[in-house]
């Protein structure tokens, strides 16, 4: 609506809220990747013991 409104004026408004949400958002997002990179690089999945399959007769 405020693209037909406004005209040029609102697209580029709007282009300039959009840049100003978006940025931290993606700024946080690739700091979270590094850190769930690092989590997972920490954890011993050597370690980790998963239960024994279902019989035919639990499912």
């Amino acid at each position: 609506m405020l693209i037909v409104l406004a005209g040029d004026a609102g697209l580029t408004a709007l282009q300039e809220v959009i840049t100003v949400v978006g940025l931290p958002m993606f700024i946080l997002v690739f700091a979270m990747m590094f850190a769930l990179f690092r989590g997972l690089a920490q954890e011993k999945l050597s370690e980790v013991r998963v239960g024994s399959p279902p019989r035919p007769e639990q499912l």
